[in-house]
């Protein structure tokens, strides 16, 4: 897959949002990863979550990094099973000079495990991605089937995951739970550009659905119901807009999107939540 590599590298858009050979280089591996995932026997177990999800449907890498989030399903959680299930996705041998190996793996917290892979490739050289595995809760979110194109051949990978509304929720549920003053750029720039491309795919009241449940499942609905203290908050702290200026400086990625952008994203949001969502909590 070397021209397709290559190809992808040179394309213009990609120097205009301003990827660079690292990133698509991750972006290549990432993809391995969930391509043998899709093949494996073990893909309605595995669900995939979190910000690489996000920003690979979003097809824009400004928060990409070396994290894949695994949900197991209908499993039994131990160390040993999931290592077991990780070599058998990880052992597939595609006709993509991918090699996938295990490093290390380590307990967390709360059923949490940390596995460190290397994807190595002779064209990309060796990439290292954490695996983050949980243990889904009894009904906690519905996953289904969803469908991926490789950007870089156009090939078609089937995976379960979360939709749309969900994975939003998930993301915008874990900036209000952390309130304005400890907001995290990354996560709302994600979000922003999340919504901005796959908004036309995203329903209101699905969306207003999945955040009264992640919130309930995560304790987090006091803050969802008192949501204009962090608007307010997000408007008043003056520091916020100088953060602003020092993160476009650090983040490439964010120099398209001004600081009204993201008050528009939030303003809006906030809208949503409130008519006519919190009369009915």
């Amino acid at each position: 897959m070397k021209e397709e590599i290559e190809a992808i590298k040179k394309e213009e858009k990609n120097k205009k949002l301003g990827n660079s050979e690292e990133t698509i280089n991750r972006v290549f591996i990432f993809e391995r990863l969930i391509r043998r995932i899709s093949l494996s026997k073990y893909n309605y177990h595995l669900i995939l979550n979190g910000d690489t999800i996000m920003s690979l449907y979003a097809h824009n890498y400004c928060v990409l990094k070396d994290n894949l989030e695994i949900v197991l399903r209908d499993a039994i959680f131990t160390e040993e099973n999931i290592v077991d299930i990780l070599n058998n996705v990880l052992g597939m041998e595609l006709e993509d000079g991918v090699n996938f190996n295990i490093m290390t793996i380590s307990f967390l917290r709360n059923k949490i495990y940390k596995i460190c892979v290397v994807g190595s490739n002779e064209n990309v050289g060796n990439i290292m991605i954490n695996i983050v595995v949980t243990k889904q809760g009894i009904n906690k979110y519905t996953a289904k089937q969803h469908k991926y194109m490789s950007i870089f051949n156009n090939e078609k990978m089937a995976f379960h995951t979360y939709d749309f509304e969900t994975l939003e929720a998930l993301k915008f549920e874990s900036i209000v739970k952390v309130g304005a003053e400890n907001l995290s750029f990354d996560d709302l720039v994600l979000c922003y550009i999340f919504n901005k491309n796959l908004g036309g795919f995203i329903k209101v009241r699905k969306f207003q659905e999945a955040l009264l449940q992640v919130s309930k499942y995560n304790g987090t609905l006091d803050k969802l119901i008192n949501w204009r203290l962090f608007l307010q908050k997000f408007y008043l702290i003056k520091e916020m807009k100088e953060d602003w200026k020092v993160y476009q400086n650090l983040n490439k990625y964010a120099k398209s999107i001004t600081y009204s952008d993201l008050e528009n994203y939030v303003f809006n949001t906030g809208t949503i939540i409130e008519l006519p969502f919190i009369s009915e909590i």
